[in-house]
């Protein structure tokens, strides 16, 4: 029963909108945090119903090409640390007991079931997804299975095989953090936050003594890789990344000065990625693309490639010529000054698939 050019409703009561048939349609979707209970709700705070609901487009699974309106009429959340926690022991990709104790985008999704009735709201480290991830890599209040960097994690617990594999949309995003005790905590939303919000300009910091080669994460206070030899310590540390909602990090660090520790061993000068790399079918070819200055006691100064070292696709390693024979080894870093700075381009690694 149309009511004008614009929109009408259907005799299903489905609203028949103009803006309903778009790709990424939102509508009537907003979020807050208190309490320590981060909820979805309405655009104004007030809870969904059926005579309040929120409505999303996605692509269509049984029908692809086509677009499918969803009804969303009941708000979703979870517990963060800061109460009766829903979300600990879920990692995303980071080392298990060590601190990440500075903010982390995280971005909302919708994921549409199988019967495309019905959306779950998920969130993820990734941006860029366009298809949810297998059953085995969504986590849920009770199933504490998002451990990679590709995982989702539902508000609500639910059959995750009904939401596996199906379209999904970001929508927005919002920074926790997490304490060494694999439990995270919503931070203070602010106007960078939201629906439609994505912290593409936000600078986010990495941690020291975070991420690493098979779980092993630097040594307390440090970025370098120990791999096998002695990592430096450096005076001062900075790193710094921005990731976009293409899916690309963009990634800016500064090693320098003598601030203790030298290196040692004839190991491969490796740093940790901020977030994993998309695998590529050849190692080092298109999966990242940086340069770095490299300034120790046994070379001096040296221009080189920052790049994926082949076997590792959360792993910074420096090469002058492109190849594992002229990588920068831990033994360069020898008493005296010393420097590390450069930026690198990547794009993130996407949804889980095994």
């Amino acid at each position: 029963m149309p009511t004008n050019n614009n929109f009408g409703i259907t005799r299903a009561g489905v609203l028949d909108f103009s803006g309903a048939n778009n790709p990424e349609w939102v509508s009537n979707l907003g979020f807050s945090y208190s309490a320590g209970t981060f909820t979805i709700h309405d655009a104004q705070g007030t809870a969904l119903s059926a005579t309040n609901p929120a409505w999303v487009t996605l692509q269509s699974k049984a029908s692809p090409g086509r677009l499918q309106t969803y009804k969303v009429t009941a708000n979703q959340d979870f517990i963060d640390d800061a109460g009766a926690s829903e979300i600990i022991g879920n990692l995303f990709g980071v080392v298990t007991g060590v601190a990440w104790a500075q903010d982390m985008p995280f971005y909302l999704y919708a994921v549409g079931n199988d019967a495309e009735t019905a959306i779950a709201f998920m969130i993820s480290r990734i941006p860029h997804a366009t298809r949810s991830p297998v059953a085995a890599a969504i986590g849920a209040p009770d199933d504490a299975v998002s451990d990679s960097v590709g995982d989702f994690f539902s508000l609500d617990s639910l059959d995750e095989s009904l939401f596996d594999e199906n379209p999904c949309l970001c929508i927005g995003s919002f920074r926790m953090r997490m304490s060494s005790s694999d439990d995270h905590t919503v931070q203070t939303l602010t106007d960078q936050d939201g629906i439609g919000r994505f912290h593409e300009d936000t600078s986010f910091t990495m941690p020291a003594a975070q991420n690493g080669a098979g779980g092993a994460a630097p040594a307390a206070g440090t970025y370098l890789l120990a791999n096998g030899g002695t990592a430096p310590v450096f005076t001062a540390n900075s790193y710094t990344y921005f990731i976009k909602k293409s899916g690309l990090c963009h990634l800016i660090y500064g090693f320098t000065g003598d601030g203790g520790t030298d290196g040692s061993g004839a190991v491969q000068t490796r740093i940790p990625l901020p977030i994993a790399a998309i695998q590529n079918p050849s190692p080092n070819i298109m999966s990242l693309s940086g340069q770095a200055i490299i300034q120790d006691p046994t070379n001096g100064a040296t221009l080189v490639f920052a790049t994926l070292p082949g076997d590792e696709l959360s792993i910074l390693a420096f090469y002058e010529t492109g190849t594992a024979a002229s990588a920068s080894q831990l033994a360069d870093f020898s008493n005296g000054d010393r420097t590390i700075a450069g930026e690198a381009i990547f794009q993130i690694d996407g949804v889980s698939t095994t």
